[in-house]
């Protein structure tokens, strides 16, 4: 039986796949990005279309239904991206200072000749 959620998750997983693959071919998203969406995509394709591995990986990390570990994973994957985004906004604005100080001392540069 068939039900939404496993539904949900195939084309949720299909489209992680398909839009990371035309991001990337319009240059549009970087590898890092493509591989870690790519990744997401087909796990969720494996895991709504053999839940056995679902059902293998619950027993391994000892948790008690498959979807408990799904959830748990997921919140584990939110976490790791909320970090990686944390890292690139503090890498931006260190740059956004930069460039504002060559901006100002441009600008002061004119003002003075």
């Amino acid at each position: 039986m068939v039900s939404i959620i496993n539904v949900a998750g195939f084309l949720l997983g299909c489209y992680f796949l398909i839009r990371s693959y035309s991001l990337i071919k319009k240059k549009e998203e970087e590898i890092t990005d493509f591989l870690v969406w790519s990744i997401i995509g087909v796990s969720l394709l494996v895991l709504v279309l053999v839940p056995q591995v679902g059902d293998a990986l619950a027993n391994y990390l000892d948790i008690k239904t498959r979807a408990n570990t799904i959830f748990a994973l997921a919140i584990f994957l939110l976490y790791m991206i909320l970090f990686r985004m944390n890292t690139l906004n503090k890498k931006l604005d260190k740059q956004i200072s930069a460039l504002n100080e060559e901006i100002a001392l441009l600008k002061h540069e004119l003002e003075n000749q």
